[in-house]
């Protein structure tokens, strides 16, 4: 079934759809939850830098370059995947602004910094698998790689199951529940926001 792109310069664009097989282990942020997401950091994205971890079709990356985002990086384990996200970025007239990757995202990301000394994003979006309870892994490894502002928003969807730890310096400020899916707001304890869960 086809992902519908909801807010933005794209709004009502539609992205090719990674297969249903029964091995298939992406599968999309549900259209509520996302239409919440984007309600929440709507603020944050007009010229941020992105990066969709775990990016499948690319519908969180590709739904904060239709709503302003400056750049976004997209990546995925799966050469199938991102073949299909490199299709629907050309489709959709977004090869400049983004790029995209295949690389084992439990390996760490301190790549990222050897591709260029000034990668600091402002809004990391975590999407890993469910099946597999690996967001604390990732929080980890996005925390040890040095691509992260004082200011920087770390958004991590996952099951209801999966406590998080946001690891040492970083606090999760907000949960937003929806079914069994949890969205967890995560920054820097020192970053200077506001108290409560504002973004």
């Amino acid at each position: 079934m086809p992902v519908t792109i909801i807010g933005g310069k794209l709004k009502g664009r539609k992205l090719s759809p990674v297969g249903s097989g029964k091995d298939t282990i992406t599968r999309p942020i549900l259209a509520r939850v996302k239409k919440s997401l984007f309600d929440i950091i709507r603020q944050k994205i007009p010229g941020a830098c992105f990066l969709d971890l775990y990016a499948g079709t690319g519908s969180v990356g590709i739904e904060a370059l239709s709503r302003g985002a400056a750049y976004c990086v997209f990546i995925d384990s799966d050469r199938g995947v991102i073949d299909l996200l490199n299709k629907n970025l050309t489709l959709l007239g977004l090869q400049i602004d983004a790029v995209a990757y295949q690389r084992d995202l439990s390996a760490g990301l301190g790549w990222l910094k050897n591709l260029r000394a000034d990668v600091f994003f402002d809004i990391i979006f975590i999407g890993a698998p469910y099946r597999n309870f690996v967001t604390n892994k990732m929080l980890g490894n996005v925390t040890a790689a040095g691509i992260t502002k004082e200011t920087t928003l770390i958004i991590a969807q996952h099951h209801k199951n999966e406590k998080i730890d946001a690891g040492q310096g970083y606090g999760v400020f907000r949960e937003e529940r929806y079914g069994d899916t949890v969205l967890s707001f995560i920054r820097k304890a020192c970053s200077g926001a506001g108290n409560g869960d504002e973004i």
